[in-house]
């Protein structure tokens, strides 16, 4: 019984996890995305327009790419991974950005 018990609350920290990693994730990876446009010699409220449609794009495949993704340590090493990259493309790419 106290196994069974433990196996179904290990399970549902999992779920958690996914669920919180696709939230969060994807809205931090989705914020980076649409500030990335802005390095581009277009407009301003061009660059801000693109930016915004592809991120609310980028969001909905993460989101689908978290659950679809059997390791929960994968899903997490990748997002992180991205959101890094993300940071320093933004960082070195669009001026004040900090």
């Amino acid at each position: 019984m106290l196994v069974f018990m433990r196996e179904k609350i290990w399970t549902n920290l999992k779920v958690a996890s996914r669920i919180l990693l696709a939230i969060v994730g994807s809205y931090i990876i989705a914020s980076l995305i649409a500030l990335l446009p802005l390095a581009l010699p277009i407009s301003t409220i061009s660059a801000i327009t693109w930016g915004r449609i592809i991120a609310v794009v980028v969001a909905c495949l993460i989101v689908l790419w978290v659950f679809l993704i059997r390791s929960l340590f994968q899903a997490w090493l990748m997002i992180l991974t991205m959101i890094f990259v993300l940071f320093l493309l933004c960082w070195l790419m669009i001026p004040n950005f900090l």
